[in-house]
């Protein structure tokens, strides 16, 4: 009933059917044009995201450098004063350290007790993005209550004044189709 409203005479009814059937093709090839597009936009060379200007690489290495020395302190230079490190597991993100202190302090632990038996980091950059720099970290280490452990994560560093003020560190699930 509601097309009496809007079409008052049966021809405009009937131009209105035969338009949309005249149109379905050309919406049709809109979303194949569409389609072939975005395949179009797909870069495979990620080369001008793996090139990282001297002066930026050599102050991630310099943090990296204080985290293999394990000095907490030299660590909590290389950071922000208002900091934060996030942890995003599948089930949520979870604030790990916030302020410069509380990571220097969480380090300390980390260092000296609390540090898994046989650990060991292997980190693969692979590439920045503005003031982003994007990583997966493997880490290894004999877990009391698990065995030998393995976990990957991908690693989101941002900086700021020349210093890392956020840190996003995503947990992956094994495949992208679990819960």
């Amino acid at each position: 009933m509601f097309h009496k409203f809007v079409f008052k005479t049966k021809t405009e009814r009937r131009l209105a059917v035969l338009a949309a059937l005249i149109s379905l093709p050309a919406i049709y090839g809109a979303y194949a044009f569409a389609a072939d597009t975005v395949k179009m936009q797909v870069v495979a060379d990620t080369s001008i995201f793996r090139k990282i200007k001297p002066d930026v690489l050599a102050m991630i290495e310099k943090g990296e450098a204080d985290f293999l020395a394990r000095d907490p302190k030299r660590l909590g230079d290389s950071v922000t004063e208002d900091f934060v490190w996030y942890r995003v597991a599948p089930d949520g993100p979870k604030v790990a350290a916030q302020g410069r202190a509380n990571m220097v302090k969480m380090l300390e632990q980390f260092f000296t007790a609390d540090a898994p038996a046989g650990f060991e980091s292997k980190v693969y950059r692979l590439g920045m993005v503005g003031n982003i720099l994007i990583q997966v970290e493997v880490d290894k280490y004999d877990s009391k209550t698990e065995g030998k452990v393995e976990k990957t994560s991908v690693e989101l560093y941002e900086f700021r004044d020349g210093r890392r003020f956020r840190e996003w560190r995503l947990t992956p699930t094994a495949s992208p189709f679990d819960k």
